[in-house]
């Protein structure tokens, strides 16, 4: 568009690469979604160190934010037909949503059952 602040937020490049690697849609998946599960497997654990033991609901989170992430990982050829990837472009906006909105706020439930055993 040629206003600088809304294209780096929105991106100018649609699909940039570094060498074969496709950046949006190497960062849509992996990284914040393994992230995500990672950090959900942090607090599992941090939950058993507080208490002994992991509750029903930690367990719960854990398997069903896991199932999500495996089905996302297994069909990842389907990332390729949706709005990120086909119209959107890779600015701030999508980088930060991809590697930092992700793995931290999808994890919530899992960081709000560490303090509080329902």
């Amino acid at each position: 568009t040629g206003v600088a602040v809304y294209d780096f937020f929105i991106g100018r490049e649609l699909n940039p690469r570094v060498g074969v690697l496709d950046l949006k849609a190497f960062c849509e998946l992996r990284p914040g979604l393994i992230g995500w599960a990672m950090l959900n497997i942090g607090m599992m654990m941090k939950q058993h160190q507080r208490l002994g033991y992991v509750t029903g609901p930690m367990v719960a989170v854990n398997a069903f934010q896991a199932l999500y992430v495996w089905d996302a990982l297994y069909f990842e050829k389907a990332i390729l037909t949706t709005m990120d990837i086909t119209t959107d472009g890779f600015g701030f906006m999508l980088a930060f949503g991809d590697l930092g909105w992700v793995p931290f706020t999808y994890g919530l439930q899992a960081r709000f059952l560490v303090d509080h055993d329902p």
